[in-house]
């Protein structure tokens, strides 16, 4: 319903129309995600702290979440918990489709000959 984002401060934040909040499942890491009617966060280059409205499933619990790091090599986000508590995941888990690739281009001479024998 309503997304913002204040650069000075670096304060990001998510309202939905679901009050209740909102699950996703994550089938590439069978993680269950909640997202509250509020989502909010402070975020920086390669990280996200004083998340708010965010907790994942651990075995029958449901976890908060406060902090989101990517991990230098840039291959995994660290997640943890307002305790500490961390748990690393491979950032391809929380990829979109990847876009499919493009078609090879033929280089502009090759073309233009093909063209012309086709002619001819």
């Amino acid at each position: 319903e309503e997304v913002g984002y204040n650069r000075a401060a670096g304060f990001v934040w998510l309202r939905q129309t679901q009050a209740g909040g909102a699950t996703h499942t994550f089938d590439t890491i069978g993680k269950q995600v909640w997202y509250a009617g509020e989502v909010t966060a402070f975020v920086e280059q390669g990280r996200m702290h004083g998340v708010a409205g965010v907790k994942s499933k651990e075995l029958l619990i449901w976890v908060s979440i406060s902090e989101i790091v990517l991990s230098p090599s840039g291959t995994k986000l660290v997640f943890r918990t307002p305790a500490g508590l961390g748990r690393a995941l491979p950032v391809t888990a929380f990829q979109l489709n990847p876009a499919p690739p493009e078609p090879e281009k033929k280089d502009a001479a090759a073309a233009d000959e093909a063209d012309a024998a086709a002619t001819n």
